[in-house]
């Protein structure tokens, strides 16, 4: 009889964790859906501006702090850069994530630099890309302070309510800690091996589900503590401007670019004649043993007929 109701037990739970498997399956520990958030009045974000561009929070506006709400919200940045001094950008950067307690996740450096093989000092050529997550009460105070790093030439931000996925998760974390409360005593109740086996088998699972669940909440939370703003920096000659509308300032640009061109053509064409000098060389050298070999040979075959002229007039006499 006790067989029969520890095994009825087992089934038992094992038709409530299915329930909790799909419903789990809706929300996987990869990803997370995209929803619209809304601030706790209600209202969505708008940039205010400024002298210096856009301002991400008024001067009187409290940072974010998450503990004091009780919605889960996640915070994302998309920000694009331009700049003249591309080391002095990246010591600035690095010391705003440090400033404000966030950490660089990755990022990727790289340079189009052609110096090497073509001798020239060029400029413009670096990027570097970034994924850096700063404290959430944090993330408006630093985009605002990212405005002396270059010239932001693109930016967008995105709010991310959470607050479904996290309570739904916490719901089935809960549910999985009774059922492997359960069958922890039910493994101590188990009088055969085989009633151990059972046990212990659907024990296994329900453990590697709350671990699963335990994983994708702590995610969550990092999220929720930490905005993810990715950061790109590029160098450039100059800054990226806006095309003028009348008809001199287009004149003007085309000149400008047009000099640009020019002396770029100019120094590379430079550049060139001296890497190629040793073929120059010995083009120089064959030209001009051609040009004394054709010439002595001329002379001589002149020499020669003037010589034969002679003769002649002299046997004609």
């Amino acid at each position: 009889m006790k067989r029969m109701i520890l095994f009825a037990m087992v089934l038992l739970l094992a038709g409530c964790s299915g329930g909790t498997n799909e419903a789990a399956q809706a929300y996987p520990a990869t990803g997370m859906a995209e929803s619209n958030a809304m601030y706790d009045d209600g209202e969505t974000p708008e940039f205010a501006s400024s002298d210096d561009g856009f301002s991400y929070r008024d001067n009187d506006e409290e940072e974010i702090d998450p503990a004091k709400t009780s919605e889960k919200l996640v915070y994302r940045a998309d920000i694009d850069l331009e700049t003249l001094e591309y080391v002095a950008s990246v010591k600035s950067i690095r010391e705003l994530v440090a400033k404000h307690g966030g950490m660089i996740e990755s990022e990727r450096e790289s340079d189009y630099d052609t110096s090497w093989y073509t001798g020239s000092s060029q400029k413009g050529t670096r990027y570097l890309s970034m994924v850096i997550r700063v404290p959430s009460g944090k993330f408006y105070v630093f985009l605002d302070d990212m405005e002396g790093s270059g010239k932001i030439t693109s930016r967008s931000t995105s709010i991310e309510n959470i607050t479904k996925q996290y309570s739904d998760n916490s719901m089935r974390i809960k549910a999985l800690e009774v059922q492997e409360e359960n069958l922890l005593k039910m493994m101590e109740q188990a009088e055969t091996i085989n009633d151990m086996i059972a046990v212990e088998s659907r024990l296994s699972e329900v453990q590697y589900e709350l671990n699963r669940l335990k994983s994708y909440q702590s995610s969550m939370d990092t999220d929720v503590a930490y905005s993810t703003i990715e950061l790109s920096v590029k160098e450039v000659k100059r800054y990226t401007e806006e095309p003028e509308e009348t008809f001199f300032h287009k004149v003007a640009d085309r000149f400008t670019e047009g000099w640009e061109r020019f002396v770029d053509f100019v120094e590379e064409l430079i550049l060139l004649v001296i890497d190629l000098w040793p073929f120059v060389l010995v083009i120089a050298a064959l030209a001009w043993v051609k040009m004394h070999f054709f010439k002595d040979k001329k002379l001589f075959h002149f020499r020669k007929k003037a010589k034969n002229g002679n003769e002649s007039e002299k046997t004609s006499a």
